[in-house]
């Protein structure tokens, strides 16, 4: 899981807190493509319909905002996997939290160590 926190201190700056971002999708290693096995035609609202004549004008041109997806074409790709319910558990998101927490304080204490270390080095 990719996850992307924000670490920052309230206005009287007593207390730090974190915001932790993350996707309950995750990437697919290849994309999923359905290719169309024939002509689609969708309408102004998007809307499949079955016969080229439906998104035709007076004239016989394809209306503004119809489309036509030629056979062979890929109507659709999937990116991400479906969602991950354990992302909304609410153990998952007390573990994370208190992941995040440790993590962040022992490098607070490497972080004032190393200051201290190098004030004292450089006087």
């Amino acid at each position: 899981m990719e996850c992307v926190s924000a670490l920052h201190h309230n206005k009287r700056k007593t207390n730090y807190h974190i915001h932790l971002i993350f996707s309950e999708r995750e990437l697919l290693p290849e994309p999923i493509e359905k290719i169309a096995t024939r002509n689609m035609f969708y309408n102004e609202q998007k809307k499949h319909v079955r016969t080229k004549k439906e998104i035709l004008d007076d004239s016989g041109n394809v209306r503004k905002g119809c489309k036509i997806i030629k056979k062979g074409e890929v109507y659709e790709r999937t990116l991400f996997t479906a969602k991950n319910k354990l992302f909304k558990q609410e153990h998952y998101l007390d573990e994370a939290k208190h992941f995040y927490t440790d993590l962040i304080n022992l490098l607070r204490v490497i972080l004032s160590t190393l200051s201290a270390t190098f004030n004292t080095a450089f006087q």
